[in-house]
């Protein structure tokens, strides 16, 4: 399979069913003028491929394990949202009715609530807050299309999606965000980036937490969690690994290091799938520890292997169309640890070890396969 240049995807055995039109509900418009990337996607497909998008989990060729917290459920495929606890948040109990919405083509969710309450979206960690029965479809969007209105002294702190309704029964939404607050939670003022078609605002938030901004619904087009630069800035972290696919004994990784945010994930996953290389994603653990923007990280691994650039400045990248990552490159496959580490202080903030699946070629062959062409 690695040599056929190909991705695998295990495809879900349950057959995908046909959304009608009744099923989605009829959404008002998103009022923004401009149609990103996303939203022509989405558009095109909603009416000659109403299907529902089967779940998929990317098949993996190396297995990852966490040195540091061996026991975090290692999601696969194109998971929405990545769970991590921090020492420094007090994140408390779920206490809103946790929902899960139905996924179709091109990214976009469906949810079909029967009545007033606050719901969690699992997928998205958006939480709803409603007054009476409603029909709420979103879209991830990428912030790369609004780099020209956050602009200093404003940062990105979370996802930007298109949120669309049919009334006014969306009360309020709260969005997640990347950042660790520690003990500055009521220190902080975010505002929500708000793109409307008289161009950007940037409207207070009600409230926020450890973990979300809460926002009073004005009006539905995209919207994105903000705040003002301070000093030092913390964030959540995540480590995204893909391996290139060719017919070559040599092992060559990409390696990302991003915020927690859905907007920077996606669009990782949108470059690599546009590569001219083909690439098979890695299951990894997130980042135990914090990474703090402007500070400098490099990466190293054992056995010694050829890795560019030396180091990479981490912020949020978020605005940005090509996201730094570190290349590796090892002339034969073998166990591999990587590490990486902030480059003033020496300290190893994400550790993960990678050893290759002898029995991947066995399991090909009990399992029923999609071939995805990149």
């Amino acid at each position: 399979a690695e040599y056929m240049g190909l991705s695998l995807r295990c495809a879900s055995a349950l057959r995908p069913r046909m959304a009608s039109e009744q099923e989605r509900g009829q959404v008002q418009g998103s009022e923004s003028d401009g149609t990103s990337e996303d939203d022509k996607e989405t558009k095109e497909t909603n009416e000659n491929e109403p299907l529902e998008e089967p779940e998929e989990q990317e098949l993996q060729l190396y297995c990852s394990k966490s040195v540091e917290q061996p026991e975090v459920l290692q999601n696969g495929g194109e998971s929405e949202v990545i769970q991590q606890c921090c020492k420094h948040c007090i994140i408390q109990k779920k206490q809103h009715e946790q929902v899960t919405p139905r996924r179709f083509l091109k990214g976009q969710f469906c949810l079909k609530l029967d009545g007033e309450g606050t719901f969690e979206c699992t997928e998205t960690g958006l939480i709803f807050e409603v007054t009476r029965s409603v029909t709420i479809e979103y879209s991830v969007l990428s912030w790369t299309k609004y780099a020209a209105y956050v602009k200093e002294p404003w940062i990105v702190v979370g996802p930007i999606f298109d949120i669309k309704c049919t009334s006014s029964a969306l009360t309020s939404i709260q969005f997640p965000h990347t950042l660790c607050l520690n003990d500055h939670l009521s220190e902080k003022a975010f505002k929500v980036f708000h793109f409307k078609k008289n161009g950007p605002e940037f409207e207070g938030s009600i409230d926020h937490s450890t973990t979300h901004v809460k926002w009073h619904v004005s009006s539905l087009s995209p919207v994105g969690p903000v705040i003002e630069r301070y000093d030092p800035v913390y964030y959540h972290g995540v480590v995204i690994l893909y391996k290139v696919i060719n017919s070559h004994p040599s092992l060559k990784f990409r390696v990302y290091i991003a915020t927690n945010n859905n907007s920077f994930i996606k669009d990782i996953s949108k470059t690599v799938r546009r590569s001219l290389n083909k690439f098979i994603k890695i299951e990894k653990p997130p980042c135990h520890k914090l990474l703090q923007n402007g500070k400098k990280y490099r990466l190293t691994s054992d056995p010694e292997a050829d890795i560019t650039p030396e180091e990479i400045q981490f912020g949020d990248d978020s605005t940005l169309a090509e996201k730094p990552f570190f290349e590796v490159y090892l002339e034969q496959p073998m166990e591999l640890m990587l590490s990486l580490v902030d480059l003033e202080s020496e300290e190893v903030v994400w550790k993960a070890k990678l050893r290759e699946c002898k029995h991947i070629l066995s399991r090909i062959q009990c399992m029923n396969l999609e071939i995805i062409f990149y």
